[in-house]
């Protein structure tokens, strides 16, 4: 039988594989082919191949020169690359140039001694990198490469450890979906404007809250309260797992969605530790109201003529 200490090793390295591969939108069946491609390289401004070099930490972008976007993803790899000492950074051309194309194309660059020329790859960009002569992780040509790029940097420097590097990846990914959802914002915005009420909350159902961080939980119940889905409102603020603004906001939608007990019970639990007591004991006060127990709502005293305005 696997000793305790055994089995939580096993977890936590099956869980690392999951995040490294699957989050960074690469599969670790990729790695091996990466992995040889990375060999197989072959340096354009020197006759030795660094890449080859079975130890320490190593990062590979394979890109296409004559792509806009791969050379700003190179650009901004070689900058995260120069924070991380210890770190060997290398930058894989994969377009299918000859040498002297990119011996020319590189010829004045201070970072030439980095380039070097790969197989043609047509899922080019993507990021491998490399520990001790295995795989770490990738970023695939989807992912994340402003987020994640960072994170695996000081994993193989040797700043972060295996299960702080897991960690990093899930809160990376999550800060870039709540990012991609700003747009899907905007549109369901405009359509409740137009009083398409309905179609508006179609289209936020098809954001799943499981992928975001707690901002972005925030932002999805905010949006769903303005469309006056309470229901679904509750549901993304409770989701949340450690912002006092979610709370506040979800004892809100209680309220609005007709639990009014509840409601209190979240925004009296608040009461002392939130920042904002005019904005909580607003709602209270409003609460009790419509509860008609003037007693406790009389009790709340609120500077005068003091308004929310439009949470």
């Amino acid at each position: 039988m696997l000793s305790f200490s055994s089995m939580r090793n096993t977890l936590c390295a099956a869980a690392l594989s999951a995040a490294v591969f699957s989050a960074a939108g690469a599969h670790a069946a990729d790695t091996g082919s990466a992995l040889k491609a990375a060999s197989d390289a072959e340096p354009v401004f020197s006759s030795v191949s660094e890449i080859k070099n079975p130890h320490g930490g190593k990062a590979v972008l394979f890109f296409d020169h004559t792509k806009r976007f791969d050379l700003n993803i190179l650009a901004e790899f070689l900058k995260d690359c120069n924070n991380f000492e210890g770190v060997k950074c290398f930058c894989a051309d994969a377009s299918g140039a000859e040498k002297k194309t990119l011996y020319s194309f590189f010829g004045k660059s201070d970072s030439k001694a980095c380039i070097y020329k790969a197989a043609p790859a047509e899922d080019a960009p993507y990021m491998l990198f490399i520990k001790e002569d295995k795989a770490a992780g990738m970023i695939g040509k989807d992912g994340s490469f402003a987020a994640l790029t960072p994170v695996y940097l000081s994993y193989l420097a040797g700043k972060t450890d295996e299960a702080r590097l897991a960690e990093m990846i899930d809160a990376a990914e999550k800060s870039e979906n709540y990012k991609k959802i700003v747009p899907r914002m905007n549109l369901v915005l405009m359509l409740a404007k137009k009083g398409e009420l309905e179609a508006a909350v179609h289209e936020m159902d098809k954001v799943n809250a499981a992928e975001l961080d707690d901002k972005g939980k925030l932002l999805l119940g905010q949006t769903y309260l303005r469309l006056k889905a309470a229901d679904r409102a509750y549901a993304a603020f409770s989701a949340c797992t450690d912002s006092t603004e979610c709370v506040l906001y979800s004892g809100i939608a209680a309220y609005l969605k007709g639990d009014s007990d509840n409601a209190l019970q979240i925004l009296n639990g608040i009461k002392d530790s939130y920042g904002d007591k005019n904005k909580i004991n607003y709602y209270l006060k409003k609460i009790y109201e419509s509860q008609g127990d003037s007693a406790h709502a009389e009790e709340i005293r609120l500077p005068e003529n003091y308004n929310i305005g439009s949470e």
